[in-house]
């Protein structure tokens, strides 16, 4: 009789990664390149005319802008090119929902909540749900993206509203000849607003991008634990 040598398989630990500088600074790069523009001529034009849709002029060039920058700071975060075609897809579908909650509230009489920071933060949880989803297939941490993508716009919003605010009141209704409210004088609020936006994603991005899942299967008690604590920080963020 010969006794069994075989053994029983080991866990595989995830696998940990050395950081790769080059993600953050694409994501942070292409979102503060793309982004500034078109954000920074809506708020200009919202200013000047407040109640006229000049500023919609803007908003074509933000859809294409946010597509671009989600497009070009995702490289070489995933392995397999379907992966990124459903990260596309779940941005889309996220922008669309933030798009049309946020502009909708907007122009009807209905509540306005949506539009404060914190109503911002919830869209922007939502919208970091739906990508979580793909960057789970990957990565271990990947609910950790929720609360970057709650935190990351709130504080942004709240940069941007901070720093344009004197400026907006000056030049509310005013002439675009006005030195004072020219279209440059709304960059700056807006480039350290998306700035912070992308800096609290991108730094969260390579951080959840440096473990990789050892297996890609839901509903398992690690996955419970990362789970529990991104759902803790995005509770702490409301």
């Amino acid at each position: 009789m010969y006794e069994s040598t075989e053994q029983a398989p080991v866990p595989i630990a995830p696998v940990k990664q050395t950081i790769n500088y080059a993600i953050p600074l694409r994501w942070v790069l292409s979102h503060v390149i793309l982004l500034s523009p078109g954000f920074a001529m809506f708020i200009w034009m919202d200013t000047l005319t407040p109640y006229a849709p000049n500023a919609c002029l803007a908003i074509p060039l933000i859809i294409i802008a946010a597509f671009a920058a989600q497009a070009i700071g995702i490289a070489k975060v995933f392995q397999k090119p379907y992966q990124y075609i459903v990260w596309i897809m779940a941005f889309g579908v996220g922008f669309a929902i933030m798009f049309v909650t946020l502009f909708f509230s907007g122009v009807t009489d209905g509540s306005n909540d949506l539009q404060t920071p914190w109503g911002i933060a919830l869209v922007g949880g939502l919208m970091g749900l739906l990508e979580a989803f793909v960057l789970r297939t990957s990565y271990k941490r990947a609910w950790w993206w929720i609360p970057a993508n709650a935190a990351g716009p709130m504080l942004g919003v709240l940069a941007t509203i901070q720093l344009s605010a004197p400026v907006r009141s000056l030049c509310a209704f005013a002439s675009d000849t006005n030195p004072e409210c020219g279209y440059y004088t709304f960059v700056l609020p807006v480039v350290t607003g998306v700035a912070l936006f992308s800096i609290i994603t991108g730094a969260t991005l390579v951080w959840i991008a440096r473990r990789e899942a050892a297996t890609p299967a839901l509903l398992s008690r690690p996955d419970f634990v990362e789970a529990a604590g991104a759902a803790g920080a995005f509770a702490l963020v409301l």
